[in-house]
């Protein structure tokens, strides 16, 4: 009976626990508890009190109490076992609002005025001034990727705020600074010189250079300014006013250093400055009309040309790969060019150019050179003879080696064929003769006696090309070739006149003919063809041609009384029998 009583006790007072339980209201977790299984339970109010009992969780579908310790494994555990159908269903937690930054997000950009975000932003303004670089670099993706890798969390300014702040700021800085400098030394040079942009901008840079106090120079670029007005002297004299104002130099000694223009002299005195001239541009003025004076022109030919060939085999030294020996012969650059190559190099009148011209011209074939030809490469390396003068050391050995390749040229038979269909290059070869330079008259006068030897046609042709008048106004077809032997005194020269005059006379298929060319010489008096006959040499002996008048000087010995047999056009005879 007792037992029945226990039990039924034990009942009632479970059903009144249960009910009692659920009589309490489920309460919402804290917001600290942000795990989301935490949407599937809720905690009970601990009784008499506000708080929530945290020592267990109770389940919001069947009101079970789970033990929390903490973590929320007895939490899933319990909704896996019994309620998995909540797990795909449990909402997801609420993100974090946008007012609230995330500690990684905070700490990845280094605020603008920081320490170490104005060391970077002066350490890329002072990039711009010392490289001269446009304010348009900070926009580059280059740039920006360098300074993204250096210092990811580094951003970079926009260029006007370069433009307005960071560079006008640097201005004041050194400029202070070069003004404390400045101000200890007692005597400062200021070098002026004004140029011309590639823009056609004139602009005007003014350098100071002083003794810092352990005896070290120092220069600095004061201003560089554009100029607008003319660049007279009382321009630059208002301009050094304002540099010397500016920079506080009023009270130091100063001595303005600049060129020989004639507007920086004007500035010098307007201003009462010591001036001194650059002795590097004097050096350079006196070299320049020093290398006019004819004198000195033979021995600065003889200089250049030592110093040419030390040049040309130190050049050849280094074209010698390792594995070729001592002895392998060495390839010039245009050894395999083709002839529009060196058109293009005549077009480009040097020396080492026209150099390598001739080594290729020397070994060429007949096809190239026909080709060479066809490209008018003659008519411009006659054209760069003639346009070369002989006051400048550098225009007599270009004239040099523009005849060297011209007597390259000259050696082919098809060049002394295509000269024949083109009758004008023999006229431009007798005008070459105006050059003062020697040794490009003996070049053309042996050329002119070649050609005259070639064939019957190329002799006509030479003897017709000296119908032309040159620029000294000459009075008879002889004239330069006769003016020319008396002139010089050079035995080479005399020598190579005196082979053409042979070639001239030779040429001619009538002693008659001869012997009128012979007097032409003599006597230079042009005679008519009506006065000499073209008589038969059979008939010479009986007949002869009226002679010319007496001639005051012959430099040549008279005629032979009888005709002796001659020899064939083609060969020389000794001079003194043909003259």
């Amino acid at each position: 009976m007792e037992r029945r009583l226990q039990l039924r006790t034990g009942a009632f007072a479970v059903m009144a626990e249960q009910s009692s339980e659920l009589a309490l209201q489920i309460k919402d977790p804290p917001k600290t508890l942000k795990a989301d299984i935490w949407s599937c339970f809720g905690l009970y109010q601990q009784s008499g009190r506000h708080d929530l009992d945290m020592s267990y969780a109770v389940c919001k579908t069947c009101r079970s109490k789970i033990k929390y310790v903490g973590n929320t494994t007895n939490l899933r555990n319990h909704v896996s076992r019994f309620h998995p159908e909540l797990l795909t269903t449990t909402p997801a937690v609420e993100p974090l609002s946008p007012a609230q930054p995330r500690i990684d997000v905070a700490l990845s950009i280094i605020p603008p005025n920081s320490e170490k975000g104005k060391k970077i932003t002066q350490a890329v303004g002072a990039f711009i001034a010392k490289d001269l670089r446009p304010y348009s670099v900070v926009e580059n993706p280059g740039f920006k990727h360098m300074l993204k890798t250096l210092e990811p969390r580094y951003k970079v300014p926009a260029r006007s705020h370069f433009a307005e702040q960071v560079i006008p700021a640097l201005y004041d800085e050194t400029k202070a600074k070069i003004l404390t400098s400045m101000s200890k030394a007692n005597l400062v040079a200021i070098t002026c010189d004004s140029w011309t942009s590639v823009a056609t901008e004139s602009y005007i840079t003014v350098t100071a250079h002083y003794m810092s106090e352990d005896w070290q120079i120092i220069s600095h670029v004061l201003q560089t300014r554009a100029v607008y007005e003319s660049h007279t002297g009382a321009h630059l004299a208002e301009l050094l006013s304002d540099v010397v104002s500016e920079w506080q130099l009023s009270d130091k000694d100063i001595v303005l250093v600049t060129d020989n223009a004639s507007n920086m002299i004007l500035a010098a005195q307007i201003r009462k400055l010591k001036h001194v001239r650059c002795f590097a541009h004097t050096l350079t003025l006196s070299s320049q009309r020093g290398l006019r004076v004819a004198s000195l022109t033979r021995l600065l030919i003889s200089v250049v040309m030592v110093s040419r060939n030390i040049w040309k085999s130190v050049r050849r030294h280094l074209k010698i790969s390792p594995e070729d020996g001592p002895h392998t012969p060495l390839k010039a650059n245009l050894g395999n060019a083709d002839p529009e190559l060196c058109i293009r190099l005549l077009k480009d009148p040097t020396v080492v150019n026209y150099s390598e011209l001739q080594r290729r011209l020397e070994t060429c074939d007949e096809s190239w050179m026909v080709l060479f030809l066809e490209l008018k490469g003659l008519d411009l390396l006659l054209e760069r003879l003639l346009s070369c003068g002989s006051n400048y050391v550098y225009d007599d050995w270009l004239q040099n080696t523009c005849m060297a390749c011209i007597r390259a040229v000259m050696k082919s038979s098809a060049v002394l064929q295509f000269i024949l269909d083109n009758k004008s290059y023999v006229k431009t070869l007798i005008q070459a003769l105006d050059t003062a330079y020697v040794k490009v008259k003996i070049e053309v006068t042996a050329l002119l006696e070649r050609l005259a030897l070639f064939n019957p046609q190329a002799y006509q042709l030479t003897l017709d090309g000296f119908e032309y008048k040159t620029k000294k106004k000459q009075q008879y077809r002889f004239s330069v070739i006769v003016n020319e032997l008396h002139g010089t005194d050079d035995v080479r020269y005399q020598v190579v006149l005196m082979y053409l005059i042979n070639a001239l006379i030779l040429g001619q298929d009538k002693l008659w003919r001869r012997v009128r060319l012979r007097r032409e010489f003599i006597d230079p008096i042009v005679i008519s063809d009506n006065e000499w006959p073209d008589i038969p040499l059979n008939e010479l002996s009986t007949t002869p041609p009226p002679p010319p008048p007496p001639t005051a000087t012959p430099f040549l010995p008279p005629p032979p009384a009888s005709p002796k047999p001659l020899p064939p056009s083609s060969t020389f005879l000794p001079l003194s029998l043909t003259l």
